[in-house]
């Protein structure tokens, strides 16, 4: 459910940055947007990816059937991401 604090993410951002205190790691951060028409977007960049973080709204009952699908195609590509690790 949108707040004025959490909005959902409408297409997508890329930021770039450094921990302070660990200078020798950099990211790059793809905040993509789970909406239907930007889903089909996410696996183009797999390939790149050494780590994802799914967020889900837990509070959205409504479309958590979908959530499980995408997450299944998520873990079940040829590229890795075989583990889970979940975080409340």
């Amino acid at each position: 459910i949108p707040t004025p604090q959490i909005l959902p993410t409408i297409g997508f951002t890329v930021d770039h940055f450094t921990p302070p205190t660990q200078k020798h790691l950099q990211f790059t951060v793809f905040d993509m947007s789970g909406q239907g028409k930007y889903r089909d977007l996410w696996a183009h960049y797999y390939p790149d990816a050494n780590a994802i973080i799914f967020v889900i709204d837990i509070a959205d009952r409504i479309r958590i059937s979908v959530v499980k699908d995408e997450l299944d195609l998520c873990l079940s590509h040829k590229g890795g991401f075989g583990s889970l690790n979940v975080v409340k």
